[in-house]
């Protein structure tokens, strides 16, 4: 009887030891929102700076106009591309806790618009916009003050289409703003993952693998991920990327079906060799 609740001890804590294990590497951090401002840009008022914007505006047809009342809307995307990266929780508005706190400055809101020459003699021309922002933010240790993370974000000209209107123009760039935020705080923050099981080979390639995430997670069909091999050097853990993986059917909510992507010959020769492998959510 001894031996068998030892043995019943032992599974128990096998399996409070996976779990810990798998929460401890994709743990979920409660962020709660601070100040983000608008800063006042400085205004050029020099008659050289007057005549310069009119001489640029009579060459490329192009004018600029600040939108700060649009601060709030800057804000909002920011929180709400942070709210979708997987392993941030943004919090309520009155709360005081949190592992983490943003703040951050917009120091530009604007548009551009272009006027088109009529086609028609006399008809009046069309104008055409696009928005412009750039905002920093700041991701502070709510336990000790340090800030572990700072990055402008700027959605720039290049980056959109001209629009028949100012609002289509911001709403445009709101929604460009907000999943670039998602995506740079999933690679700041990513998900990691074992292969838990192969799947299907053909010869000489690894088909399909199974990795240890889930639906608890939210990760969804089509998420990519990076395979690395990882050995020890001289005391220091030295990673050598050997393959990428993407989730073909989720399968569970700690287990997903993957499609190697890419290096299966690779990741075929590390799972034979029982390689230590390493996978991690590519941006």
């Amino acid at each position: 009887m001894k031996i068998i609740n030892i043995l019943l001890a032992c599974i128990l804590l096998m399996a409070v030891s996976h779990a810990t294990a798998q929460s401890d590497k994709n743990v979920c951090y409660r962020v709660r929102i601070g100040a983000v401002e608008y800063t006042v840009p400085e205004q050029k008022t020099t008659v050289g700076s007057v005549i310069g914007g009119v001489a640029e505006a009579a060459l490329t047809g192009k004018t600029t106009l600040r939108l700060p009342a649009y601060a709030d809307a800057v804000k909002a995307s920011v929180v709400s591309g942070i709210g979708n990266a997987m392993r941030l929780t943004v919090l309520e508005d009155t709360s005081t806790e949190g592992d983490y706190v943003v703040s951050g400055s917009i120091s530009n809101i604007s548009t551009t618009t272009r006027l088109e020459a009529p086609v028609k003699k006399g008809a009046s021309g069309t104008e055409y916009f696009k928005a412009l922002i750039s905002v920093t933010v700041n991701i502070t240790n709510a336990s000790n003050g340090e800030v572990i993370d700072s990055h402008t974000f700027r959605i720039s000209d290049s980056d959109l289409g001209w629009m028949g209107s100012r609002d289509r123009a911001m709403s445009d760039a709101l929604a460009i703003l907000s999943k670039r935020v998602a995506s740079y705080y999933n690679s700041l923050f990513p998900l990691h993952a074992s292969v838990v099981e192969r799947g299907d080979t053909d010869k000489d390639k690894q088909k399909t693998v199974y990795i240890d995430l889930g639906s608890a997670l939210n990760v969804t069909e089509g998420m990519q991920f990076d395979v690395y091999s990882v050995r020890e050097i001289a005391g220091k853990e030295a990673r050598a990327e050997i393959g990428r993986l993407k989730i073909s059917k989720i399968m569970g909510e700690d287990i997903s079906m993957c499609k190697v992507t890419k290096g299966d010959r690779q990741l075929k020769t590390a799972l034979d060799n029982n390689e230590t492998l390493v996978v991690t959510s590519r941006k």
